[in-house]
């Protein structure tokens, strides 16, 4: 910036030089216009350049910005996939849980068959028993009838086997 000031400085200087040495040579006017013009054409590059480096200052704020938004947002990201990694092992983890589970319940599940076979033998040969039983309390019955019906005498005179008389025994 000090060295457009410097510029402008010169340029002014020259044209109040021309002013001065003579006005009425039509060059002479004709530089100090030129001059002039010069003189406002640096002026509004000088305010250019102003507004170009505050745009540039504000850009790179601006960027600045940006990447201290990126620099999170990296951090953040970084976090993000730490979780998932440890979200991922969690659920393998838990798959080989769950697949010991499930070969536990298969072999439970044979065991279970297994034992509901034995349990319908051993209903089987509970039923073939009380029959059994069945026949057999029918058979006791049967033969507690026969010797209900021996221990009662026929007539008077007979008597129950096993029994003598008083005949039989002088």
């Amino acid at each position: 910036m000090g060295k457009g000031k410097l510029s402008g400085g010169i340029l002014l200087f020259l044209a109040c030089g021309l002013i001065f040495v003579g006005c009425g040579d039509k060059e002479k006017r004709k530089a100090l216009t030129e001059a002039a013009e010069a003189k406002l054409l640096l002026a509004k590059a000088e305010a250019d350049l102003r507004r170009v480096r505050s745009q540039r200052d504000y850009l790179s704020e601006e960027l600045d910005a940006v990447k201290e938004v990126r620099d999170e947002l990296a951090e953040e990201a970084a976090l993000l996939v730490e979780e998932l990694d440890e979200a991922v092992a969690e659920a393998e983890a838990a798959k080989e849980t769950v697949d010991e589970f499930k070969a536990q319940l298969e072999t439970r599940t044979g065991q279970a068959g297994t034992l509901q076979n034995q349990i319908d033998k051993l209903n089987e040969l509970i039923a073939q028993l009380e029959l059994t039983i069945e026949e057999q309390q029918a058979t006791i019955e049967d033969q507690q009838a026969g010797i209900e019906e021996l221990g009662r005498p026929a007539d008077r005179n007979a008597t129950a086997p096993g029994e003598e008389t008083e005949e039989a025994v002088e």
